[in-house]
């Protein structure tokens, strides 16, 4: 493969006619290009093979394969689809204009061409050549940036998610024994208890059966993120469900003065409902 290096650029030249070949090739050379030619699209095609040159100046009217033919092959070559070809023809009619670009040329000298318009038109489109490839390993650079992102959050949520399942159970340990010291207070396992103790023992029941539901809930929480959560469906009173919620929130509503209250129609048509409670 042939390498730019400090010239200007490689251009291939794809002409039957000689004098055209010898007219571009001290042109382009004379403008600090390196030059390659071919005298047939097949010839084209083989010279691509060996080369990857930064544009090509393609003629259409060419014995054999047309020039049509050759920037259909080629751009279908992924590996040289991204090399912008100008057709050189003495065609001006707008269908032939038309299919070229359908193609995938990018543009059109016509002959006789101008020395001046040749180069100008060939600076302009290696310009955006270069521009385009860029642009594109920006992009290719913000994509992996963007997936190192992706698989770095994901593996932070993975370790918060196991955090969570360790800590629960590790709460748990401890709270079941204080509830089971609870329960056992309240039967006077220990010896007898006033009321009044016996409504304390009541009380860290509640509270600790509330505070294990909260941490089964945090487990809850990692599944779901893990996508490992399964619902749990039985058939619950609304009633029921409803006061047992406004119980855990009713102490810390009145400390801020706020006054809650249960209202349910007297003749529900849905007494009971199928639902993760």
């Amino acid at each position: 493969m042939m390498h730019r290096g400090d010239r200007a650029g490689l251009i291939l030249i794809v002409d039957d006619v000689p004098a055209n070949l010898d007219v571009l090739s001290e042109t382009l050379t004379t403008a600090g290009y390196d030059v390659a030619i071919a005298t047939s699209g097949d010839r084209a095609l083989k010279r691509l093979a060996r080369i990857t040159p930064d544009l090509i100046l393609l003629d259409i009217k060419m014995p054999g394969m047309s020039g049509f033919e050759v920037c259909q092959q080629i751009k279908a070559d992924a590996l040289r689809a991204a090399i912008p070809i100008i057709f050189i023809t003495a065609l001006t009619d707008t269908d032939s204009k038309t299919r070229g670009f359908e193609l995938g040329a990018v543009d059109y000298v016509t002959k006789p061409f101008q020395a001046q318009e040749v180069l100008a038109r060939i600076k302009t489109h290696l310009q955006l050549s270069q521009l385009t490839q860029n642009l594109e390993q920006q992009v290719a650079l913000k994509v992996a940036s963007l997936e190192e992102a992706r698989q770095v959050a994901e593996a932070a949520n993975r370790a918060k998610s196991q955090f969570l399942a360790n800590m629960s159970h590790e709460l748990r340990t401890p709270l079941n024994a204080i509830l089971g010291m609870a329960e056992a207070l309240e039967e006077g396992l220990l010896g007898p208890l006033t009321e009044r103790q016996i409504e304390a023992c009541q009380t860290i029941d509640r509270s600790g059966t509330h505070l294990l539901e909260l941490i089964t809930d945090i487990l809850d929480l990692s599944k779901i993120e893990s996508q490992h959560m399964a619902l749990s469906y039985q058939t619950t009173a609304i009633a029921s469900l409803c006061q047992a919620s406004l119980t855990f929130v009713q102490q810390a509503a009145l400390t801020k003065q706020i006054v809650l209250s249960c209202e349910l129609p007297k003749a529900a048509p849905w007494p009971d409902v199928l639902v993760d409670e």
